[in-house]
């Protein structure tokens, strides 16, 4: 990883601090890292973040991505997934039930997908 970072001094091998979530997930974060991943798998990474640690995350990610990190974004803010995205899998009920790249890849497309009625025959949650 060549690009530069802001950082949050931590020990990823001492304990986990108790002064809060945001320095939790930083070690956490920092002990993966250590272990140079092929991929990270980000779920609701800006869940209970200010604005400002929000930018700082978003960033952070991406750079991630452009150093070559495959990342894998789980989140349920339609803004996050537009803008750290490349390519959006919709998954409804536990399946893959549309895949949007390019121009294909708004807010109505994925939320049509997320929300679409069941196929005649299909079983309703």
């Amino acid at each position: 990883m060549t690009r530069k970072r802001r950082v949050w001094i931590v020990n990823p091998y001492g304990p986990l601090p108790n002064d809060g979530w945001r320095s939790t997930r930083t070690v956490l974060l920092a002990r993966t890292l250590l272990s140079v991943p092929r991929v990270m798998i980000a779920d609701e990474p800006t869940r209970g973040v200010d604005v400002g640690a929000k930018r700082a995350i978003y960033d952070f990610i991406a750079s991630l991505a452009a150093d070559g990190l495959g990342v894998i974004l789980i989140s349920s803010e339609l803004e996050e997934i537009l803008g750290l995205s490349h390519r959006v899998l919709v998954m409804r009920r536990g399946r893959v039930v549309a895949e949007l790249a390019g121009d294909a890849m708004t807010e109505s497309a994925i939320l049509a997908a997320a929300f679409a009625d069941e196929p005649s025959g299909g079983v309703a949650a």
